[in-house]
């Protein structure tokens, strides 16, 4: 994610649209151009868009994440920014949580006035066995049924739960994100709140699946 190919980036380049196949160091290459030309909110959807077509987002490394946080705190979206800083630690909890994590999404957290509840908890039991975990879950007060993926690095939604719960996908940014099942297109919105059981969380970012693709929910433990 790091080591990409230089970009010229100066006001009279325009940065190009990477190639289908580009990967995702195509993508960074561009977000960065963007970020030099002052266009912060086109830099964080291509940073986006090149971690959510990294097959593996558990190695990539810290500063990617960082920078994609960095971007949008500079935004005022503290609340997102938050976003991948959680998702970085949710791959290796133990390595990762460190005291200077917890400061950054405190102070983020203080700053978008979007903290989790003190004391708030969700207990999801099932048998070992288990394959798929299946939970109940509430976007923008609507309940929906959601295999919950450890892995995740953000929340899924078919279109049509998403035109339930009101989450307007007509206004959103257009990415590519690596699945099991391999790469899909999807649309980066926000949902106004989240609730798993005690826990909530507002201004999530979520990814809606285009009209008339297989439906199905995704939630992300990484948030």
């Amino acid at each position: 994610m790091i080591d990409r190919p230089q970009l010229k980036s100066e006001p009279r380049f325009a940065p190009y649209k990477p190639s289908r196949g580009g990967g995702g160091r195509a993508w960074a290459s561009r977000g960065e151009a963007y970020e030099r030309l002052g266009q912060l909110e086109n830099a964080a959807a291509d940073y986006q868009q090149a971690i959510s077509i990294f097959p593996q987002p558990q190695y990539i490394v810290r500063e990617s994440w960082y920078k994609l946080a960095n971007l949008l705190e500079r935004q005022k979206r503290y609340c997102e920014a938050m976003v991948p800083v959680r998702t970085y630690v949710s791959f290796e909890p133990a390595g990762r949580r460190t005291p200077q994590i917890d400061s950054t999404l405190n102070r983020l957290s203080r700053l978008g006035n979007c903290p989790v509840p003190a004391g708030a908890r969700a207990e999801l039991r099932f048998p070992p066995d288990t394959k798929v975990i299946l939970a109940t879950v509430e976007v923008n007060g609507v309940a929906g049924r959601f295999v919950v993926d450890t892995g995740a690095s953000m929340v899924l939604l078919s279109h049509a739960f998403s035109r339930r719960a009101g989450v307007d996908s007509t206004k959103g940014i257009s990415l590519e994100a690596a699945t099991a099942n391999g790469t899909i297109k999807v649309i980066l919105v926000k949902a106004e709140k989240i609730a798993l059981q005690e826990l909530s969380v507002r201004n999530v970012p979520v990814a809606v699946l285009p009209d008339g693709a297989p439906g199905y929910l995704v939630f992300s433990t990484a948030r």
